[in-house]
């Protein structure tokens, strides 16, 4: 359990072969967010409580094998980019009811959004 305050860690949070869970005082510093499952016996959960600090976040974040984000009700766990096993997820908001790409990988109440990828533009 990440608790009670900011680290400071940069790089890649990863969640594998257990639950990694943030509670509602904890953030962190880094780049990118990593859940993995080598099989539905044995996979990695980033479990997030009520977290103003963690969810407000936009990074990146992978999904590898039976991977899950375990979200309370009302926590939007936000990421510029998704994918799962190598493959991209389509900007929107997914929730456990969700099939495709995304299925079974949403445990909870809460919902992920994907921004997705944008575009700079230049006027002169």
């Amino acid at each position: 359990v990440l608790t009670n305050r900011a680290y400071e860690a940069t790089g890649p949070l990863i969640a594998q072969t257990g639950v990694l869970e943030l509670d509602s005082t904890a953030s962190w510093a880094g780049t990118n967010l990593v859940v993995r499952g080598a099989s539905s016996e044995s996979y990695g959960t980033l479990r997030v409580a009520s977290n103003a600090n963690f969810q407000n976040r936009r990074f990146d974040g992978v999904i590898e094998g039976s991977g899950k984000f375990e979200l309370a009700s009302g926590v939007r766990l936000k990421f510029n980019q998704l994918t799962v096993d190598g493959e991209k997820v389509e900007p929107g908001t997914y929730t456990k009811y969700s099939t495709g790409v995304m299925a079974g990988h949403i445990l909870g109440n809460g919902c992920v959004v994907v921004r997705g990828g944008g575009m700079v533009m230049v006027v002169r």
